[in-house]
């Protein structure tokens, strides 16, 4: 399948947003070429003719892709020790409880932006589960407020 769009990216970007929900992570990529015209006084505009494998599929095996909402609850995650997801842009708002180590009700992505891990562009993130605490403190940081809770179950930390 071949897919051709323009757009102006960063050189050192790793991520090509195709559509709200479809991230292409340059890991999946077979073939990347670019072309670059400069007109004097004006923005350089990238040409990227990507060949990818398909972009229904752009999550390497093993990873999930989720919404700004799902939680390591609602994925049905709490007897896994560790998983990878690929979070979409925008995930700024949502429910979190904790800081660098949240409850599993906790949004992941929301955490992964609060964490620093990713930013509001998107990402791959891994998950690792641990066990609970007796309290998760709020803060906030990354424009994400998290609220504070008491004892919990199952824990999680967010890592690149």
């Amino acid at each position: 399948m071949t897919i051709r769009f323009e757009a102006i990216t960063p050189p050192d970007s790793k991520i090509i947003q195709i559509s709200s929900s479809h991230l292409l992570h340059m890991e999946d990529i077979f073939y990347i070429r670019a072309s670059q015209t400069t007109r004097r006084n004006t923005m350089k505009r990238i040409l990227v003719t990507v060949i990818a494998l398909g972009i229904t599929g752009t999550a390497q095996a093993g990873m999930i892709n989720v919404s700004c909402s799902d939680s390591v609850n609602s994925l049905n995650k709490k007897s896994a020790k560790a998983f990878s997801v690929v979070c979409p842009v925008n995930c700024k708002t949502g429910s979190v409880w904790g800081t660098d180590v949240y409850t599993t009700d906790s949004s992941i992505c929301v955490a992964a932006v609060h964490a620093g891990v990713i930013g509001t562009n998107g990402g791959m993130v891994k998950v690792k589960l641990l066990s609970g605490k007796p309290s998760y403190a709020g803060t906030s940081r990354n424009g994400v407020t998290t609220n504070q809770w008491n004892a919990f179950d199952k824990s999680f930390k967010v890592m690149k």
